[in-house]
């Protein structure tokens, strides 16, 4: 195996990774619409069910706000997954999102190709 040939390999390999990565991506965001159309849901029926009775602390109404602030945190997580985050007091060092380690992963592709230009 020539050293040209490896590095070809390499390409195909970042190149698969970029496939299942897509793929991460594709699905994630899948989730977080079928999270964020219950959240609508669940606001509708919190609104309807306001408009109904006047009581402010009542056990229904307690467990629909309860579900909506728990779909607000499913979907800020898979925003993060997707998009990253920066530096904050949660997270000092930042997080790597998916899209970000896409473009890792296109610009180690071009720089493999131009090494193995350089072969």
């Amino acid at each position: 195996m020539t050293q040209k040939n490896y590095f070809k390999q390499k390409i195909e390999g970042v190149q698969k990774a970029i496939w299942d990565f897509q793929f991460k991506r594709y699905k994630t965001q899948t989730i977080r619409e079928e999270i964020r159309q219950g959240y609508d849901n669940l606001k509708s029926k919190l609104s309807v069910f306001s408009a109904k009775t006047n009581t402010e602390t009542s056990p229904e109404k307690q467990a629909l706000e309860k579900e909506i602030e728990k779909s607000i945190q499913q979907m800020k997580v898979l925003d993060i997954e997707i998009n990253g985050s920066g530096s904050s007091q949660e997270y000092p060092e930042g997080i790597q999102g998916v899209n970000q380690q896409l473009d890792a992963l296109r610009e180690l592709q071009e720089m493999l190709k131009d090494y193995i230009k350089q072969l």
